[in-house]
């Protein structure tokens, strides 16, 4: 019955084994660092110095009203 319940208590999360617990300390990297935890960055650009360029130029170019001024500017040049 002991064992039971200790199963059911950890399933539920009442209780929890020593080697699970986490220890973090506020202000000490290194000791953080042995930790691997995910890394929680956001990249939210989707343009880079290379590839600025070409990206914008083929997304304006698929909107079809700005391919027709394109086309009107060639012929008029």
């Amino acid at each position: 019955m002991g064992l039971v319940a200790s199963f059911f208590g950890q399933l539920c999360g009442k209780e929890k084994k020593p080697e699970e617990e986490r220890h973090l300390r506020a202000n000490d990297r290194s000791f953080n660092l042995t930790y691997q935890y995910a890394n929680n960055a956001i990249k939210t650009s989707k343009y880079n110095i290379l590839t600025f360029l070409p990206r914008n130029l083929f997304e304006q170019f698929q909107r079809l009203a700005n391919a027709y001024f394109l086309f009107l500017m060639i012929l008029q040049q």
